[in-house]
């Protein structure tokens, strides 16, 4: 695959989450929050869609590789799913 039409398949993945967004798009951050605390996989699972696309996208600005940069963003899900708990909610989760 090229990557120009890797950037076309992602650019119309993108498109078809903005115009019809699944629903753990929909869910706010407090429910998914709340579930992760829980030990809910399914939580889990919307928490890491809803944000992965934009926390894969920082650790690229740090890593050079792309597998080394899914492993960071695996490591600071754990970190995260382990850490729940503490979240005030102070701030933005985002």
């Amino acid at each position: 695959m090229t990557n120009f039409t890797f950037l076309c398949n992602e650019l119309i993945t993108y498109y078809d989450y903005c115009v019809n967004p699944p629903r753990y798009m929909q869910d706010s951050d407090s429910e998914l929050i709340e579930g992760c605390r829980q030990n809910n996989r399914k939580s889990q699972e919307q928490l890491y869609k809803k944000y992965a696309g934009l926390l894969l996208g920082i650790c690229l600005r740090y890593v050079r590789h792309r597998a080394e940069a899914e492993d960071v963003l695996m490591e600071g899900f754990m970190k995260i799913y382990r850490l729940i708990p503490t979240f005030t909610a102070n701030g933005s989760f985002e």
